[in-house]
């Protein structure tokens, strides 16, 4: 009887463990919310990547990559979101299916476009390791506020004049 609740112990734990492990536990767990200082210091963070070179290139290449697949119809947009960026194979099938419905002159721009892009992504999240954790951790109105220089409008940019009366 002993060795049969061991069993049935072991299964237990061994099942609720499978389904428990997702891509988010296998980060390091941490706290929810940044410090006032934590906060200020990943805004500052935030400003001073956007002014690296690496964060300039990987931005030109995402509108580079915009312009060239604006022309693709809902289903050839949803096979491209879920391809591997980081498999060269999936790019290419995914260019040859579809090359006439992009702007890329040739399946291998769009594989060096795409794939360089994405590798400048990878190069942009490890020289900004500790400002993606930052980001993490942050509340959604911490978030909101952190990423603010990728999310103005044309009303922050417009003369005061222009802008509605509130």
């Amino acid at each position: 009887m002993y060795r049969l609740l061991i069993l049935l112990l072991l299964i237990f734990i061994d099942s609720n463990a499978q389904h428990s492990i997702t891509k988010d536990s296998l980060l390091i767990p941490v706290k929810k919310d940044l410090s006032e200082t934590e906060f200020k210091k990943a805004v500052e963070a935030y400003v001073e990547m956007t002014k690296s070179e690496t964060y300039i290139q990987y931005k030109k290449g995402l509108r580079i990559i915009s312009t060239n697949l604006r022309l693709l119809d809902e289903v050839e947009r949803k096979a491209y979101i879920d391809i591997d960026q980081s498999d060269k194979s999936q790019l290419e099938k995914w260019l040859k299916d579809n090359i006439k419905s992009t702007k890329f002159n040739s399946v291998n721009e769009g594989i060096d476009i795409i794939y360089g892009t994405f590798k400048l992504f990878k190069k942009l999240y490890w020289e900004n390791e500790e400002l993606y954790t930052s980001m993490r951790r942050a509340n959604r109105e911490q978030l909101r506020v952190i990423i603010a220089p990728e999310r103005r409008t044309v009303y922050d940019v417009m003369d005061d004049s222009l802008k509605l009366e509130e």
